[in-house]
């Protein structure tokens, strides 16, 4: 007995239409973006001196030494300034000073 069929039916051809859900589809391809440099640290001036002592930088107060005597000013502009200290009672302290971008200076003074 012999059996005729289509080629269809012996192959077993079927067409179908496919639908991938979304989350299942492919992407783009996405090129990895380029790491930002960290930022860079502020700068930063240390003045360890007598407890109460006044601090100007470029004759503009900037605060008074804690009761340990320590002051920071925090992230000057770069360059050259004056620092001055002073107390009641005491000689002023004058410096040159030179802030360099992302480094501390720091200052000792003895008044």
């Amino acid at each position: 007995m012999r059996t005729t069929k289509s080629a269809a039916g012996i192959l077993g051809i079927v067409t179908l239409s496919i639908s991938l859900p979304a989350a299942a589809q492919l992407l783009p391809e996405v090129t990895e973006k380029a790491k930002k440099a960290p930022a860079p640290r502020p700068s930063q001036i240390v003045i360890v001196t007598n407890p109460a002592a006044q601090v100007y930088l470029d004759d503009v107060f900037k605060g008074q030494a804690s009761p340990q005597g320590r002051l920071v000013i925090e992230n000057p502009k770069v360059g050259d300034h004056t620092l001055r200290i002073s107390l009641s009672g005491k000689s002023d302290y004058e410096k040159q000073v030179k802030v360099t971008g992302g480094q501390v200076t720091r200052v000792e003074a003895t008044l």
